[in-house]
């Protein structure tokens, strides 16, 4: 009796699953650096990803460089596993409040650091500071000299 409800269970339960159906797929074509590919992706999630990535050559795309600088630090704890997880739930909450700016988590011996923004001078670091004040939701936020990371534009216009 047991084998036949075996059976009768794996012969009927694959009839019963859904199956993937590739008829909903788009060929989506990428470019990375000067590879491309051609990708199979699921029509549901065209709007979540890009159809491509523009693949610029290296002569256009703007080199970067690392400087002496200054960060704001949002997050200074512990080097325990708790302090991992504070310091990247400040990046999160530094993302949600300051689009666009570079967050830097990282593990400095015996802490864990999150850091906010790439400034040559500290008159522009004092600024994200003020703004980061202003909101209540720094209130730890100071601001550190760090090697950042500009274009080598940036460093021209001074």
């Amino acid at each position: 009796m047991r084998e036949l409800l075996f059976i009768v269970i794996f012969s009927v339960a694959p009839a019963m699953l859904p199956a993937q159906t590739w008829r909903d797929s788009v060929v989506v074509r990428t470019a990375c650096d000067s590879a491309s590919r051609e990708v199979l992706r699921d029509a549901a999630f065209a709007g979540l990803c890009p159809d491509s990535v523009s693949a610029r050559p290296d002569s256009i795309q703007p080199k970067r460089i690392r400087v002496n600088g200054f960060r704001v630090q949002v997050y200074s704890g512990g080097g325990n596993q708790n302090g991992k997880l504070q310091a990247r739930r400040m990046a999160d909450k530094v993302k949600i409040w300051f689009e666009g700016l570079p967050v830097y988590t990282s593990f400095s011996s015996p802490r864990w650091l999150c850091r906010v923004g790439d400034f040559q001078t500290r008159e522009e670091a004092m600024e994200l500071l003020q703004l980061m004040r202003e909101t209540k939701q720094f209130p730890m936020a100071i601001i550190v000299k760090s090697k950042v990371n500009i274009t080598e534009d940036e460093l021209k216009r001074d």
